[in-house]
């Protein structure tokens, strides 16, 4: 009765036997479920791979003030949120320059008073990215639309923090846009 012998006095199956093949398969399963990748990353490759891009002059054909500086911001965010290298001035190997043609509104809801509540912030623009050394177009978003709605009260302070929320929000939906566009070049 009882366990038979491997050895003399020692049962054929120890604890430490036991434990090891589940304490191997739980590193295993910590290992990759942190997030954390061995080897290459799952990112689709392509053309623009590990190298710099410049964001240069976006033109800013509107009546509103520095919508082109904010748009190169949010480029320069979104590609560093996509894990491209991005930097303002000069020097990388591609270059994003652009033009915003038309930032306007139009009053889509009404008050009782036939006074606008809700108003529609319509945006388009134009993105070019160049290969500094050849001086190549290799992507051209010509003519990009979006749109956000945004509301106005009677608080000139409250309207103008939602016209600026809604600006800012087109302009992010842009440039991620444009991201998502380089990423299947």
């Amino acid at each position: 009765m009882g366990l038979r012998s491997g050895k003399a006095g020692q049962p054929r199956g120890s604890i430490k036997s036991f434990y090891a093949p589940g304490f191997l398969i739980l590193i295993a399963f910590v290992i990759f479920s942190c997030g954390y990748h061995l080897g290459q990353n799952d990112r689709k490759s392509n053309v623009l791979g590990e190298k710099e891009i410049s964001i240069g002059k976006i033109t800013n054909e509107t009546a509103y003030n520095r919508v082109g500086v904010t748009l190169a911001e949010k480029i320069k965010d979104s590609l560093a949120a996509n894990g491209y290298r991005g930097t303002f001035g000069g020097g990388g190997n591609y270059l994003v320059k652009g033009t915003v043609h038309v930032l306007r509104e139009r009053p889509i809801g009404f008050s009782e008073e036939r006074l606008g509540l809700e108003y529609e912030l319509f945006c388009s623009v134009s993105l070019e990215l160049i290969e500094t050394g050849t001086g190549e177009s290799v992507f051209l978003m010509k003519d990009y639309a979006d749109t956000s709605t945004y509301y106005r009260g009677v608080d000139p302070s409250y309207s103008r923090t939602n016209r600026e929320r809604a600006v800012d929000f087109v302009l992010e939906r842009i440039s991620l846009r444009f991201v998502y566009f380089l990423k299947e070049i």
